[in-house]
């Protein structure tokens, strides 16, 4: 991704804020359009490494339910107690 055009405009933002605002002038606005951007960026760097682990034949991502578990889980329920009702009962209280 280095060197794409969204990463140059956003150098050329970040370099150019210090010559258009002077150090007492309201940042908020330059605060708010450098947070977008950089939220633009992490999912456009977000997309390209899952694309690149899928490219690897790597899965990203949670890993699927293990139907033991799911099985377990459900039995707990329709049996009217709940698995996290059976967890906070089976750990040690903390003073």
């Amino acid at each position: 991704m280095v060197g794409t055009k969204r990463t140059e405009a956003f150098e050329g933002v970040v370099n150019l804020v210090p010559e258009i605002v002077s150090g007492d002038a309201d940042m908020a606005p330059w605060d708010g359009a450098i947070a977008q951007f950089e939220r633009l960026l992490i999912a456009e760097r977000t997309r390209d490494g899952v694309a690149a682990a899928r490219a690897e034949g790597r899965h990203p991502g949670r890993p699927k339910l293990d139907q033991e578990k799911l099985r377990a889980a459900l039995t707990l329920v329709r049996n009217g107690m709940s698995p996290t009702t059976l967890i906070s009962g089976a750990l040690p209280r903390v003073a």
